[in-house]
């Protein structure tokens, strides 16, 4: 499972909280929006990288737009859609990261080992942007707000934060 990896444990512990609160007057579509953008500028940086410096720096940053994508993504499903569609939109956030590591880090080994290293963070930027052309026009098409239900536990005054925290 993608939660073994120490790498993703490591970016969510540092960077979701600071992106919590970095973020949280930004709507959740721009946070998207800006996370997966993040995303292919750290990873166009490790592609074009002169030396190992600039290679880890682009690390870093690619990181910070991964971890800051699927809290937001999760909180976004669960804010915006009716409770028969979340199960739905949570398994394809999560089959996502799923499909990325089985998928993609072996894609991204290849491609290092028969071409170059360079090449694999370019069809990962590449990735990025056919990802972002399709996201972002779909992102506008989706309400800023969610429908009141009446009966949800924030419709009850709970605030967001208090809501979050309960089973």
């Amino acid at each position: 499972m993608i939660d073994n990896n120490p790498q993703l444990k490591g970016r969510m512990t540092v960077f979701a909280p600071l992106n919590a609160w970095m973020f949280k007057a930004m709507s959740g579509h721009n946070v998207q929006i800006l996370s997966v953008s993040i995303f292919i500028i750290g990873n166009l940086i490790c592609a074009i990288a002169p030396n190992f410096l600039t290679l880890a720096a682009g690390r870093v940053i690619s990181a910070y737009g991964a971890a800051m994508f699927t809290p937001s993504a999760t909180a976004l499903a669960v804010e915006l859609l009716p409770p028969a569609r979340k199960g739905f939109a949570l398994s394809l956030i999560f089959g996502g990261m799923t499909v990325s590591q089985v998928a993609g880090v072996p894609a991204t080994s290849w491609i290092a080992d028969a071409i170059g290293w360079r090449f694999s963070f370019g069809f990962v930027v590449i990735a990025g942007l056919l990802a972002l052309k399709i996201f972002a026009p779909m992102m506008s098409g989706i309400a800023t707000k969610a429908p009141e239900r009446g009966n949800s536990p924030i419709s009850k005054g709970l605030s967001k934060a208090t809501y979050g925290i309960l089973p």
